[in-house]
């Protein structure tokens, strides 16, 4: 048994996602005061009180809904992750830490967000592409992913069943590149 990891961190993302959550803070303050704005003109009677409940109701149902669905979000996102051959563990910006078995790894997701590990249970690890070992880090999650047989889908597509010059129509239009020899060692002109 190997107790060795690799690690990939990135400060700015636990920053940019902290700043997200604060919005939402920032938000909720806001709707307070106007909350207590509304209250005070119902309460002198110059707008209606089915008027300023039905705004104030709104509004927070609107709020609640917003923020669960991006604190979902923000709460997947990693700024840290650490790689073994065992497990995959990810922080995210409240410093919580999830980990993930690789047999509980359910497949990878390239989005135009980043990598997404999915595991079972919807707990979900997001890799955002502001990592600047980002083309590393994912080379390394494939080789683990690959080792387990985790699937991988790009942009909801399955990896195998790819066309590539759907996705890069300018690929068909090159000249063809160098072939190997026989033996596979030297290049051809």
């Amino acid at each position: 048994m190997h107790n060795w990891y690799e690690v990939f961190d990135n400060e700015e993302v636990q920053w940019m996602t902290r700043r997200r959550a604060a919005t939402l803070v920032a938000l909720t303050s806001l709707l307070g005061a106007l909350t207590f704005f509304l209250l005070i003109l119902a309460r002198s009677g110059q707008v209606s009180t089915w008027l300023a409940g039905s705004l104030i109701t709104s509004a927070w149902l609107a709020l609640a809904f917003g923020a669960i669905t991006r604190l979902q979000r923000l709460r997947r996102l990693v700024w840290c992750l650490k790689l073994s051959e065992r497990h995959v563990v990810g922080y995210d910006y409240t410093r919580h830490k999830t980990v993930l078995a690789w047999e509980d790894v359910s497949h990878l997701a390239l989005t135009r967000n980043g990598l997404v590990i999915a595991g079972k249970g919807g707990h979900d690890l997001e890799i955002p592409h502001l990592f600047p070992d980002y083309a590393v880090l994912s080379h390394r999650v494939m080789h683990y992913a690959d080792r387990y047989g985790i699937p991988l889908y790009v942009n909801g597509t399955p990896w195998p069943e790819l066309d590539v010059y759907a996705l890069f129509p300018d690929l068909e239009s090159l000249p063809p590149g160098p072939s190997a020899g026989e033996n596979g060692d030297k290049l051809q002109d």
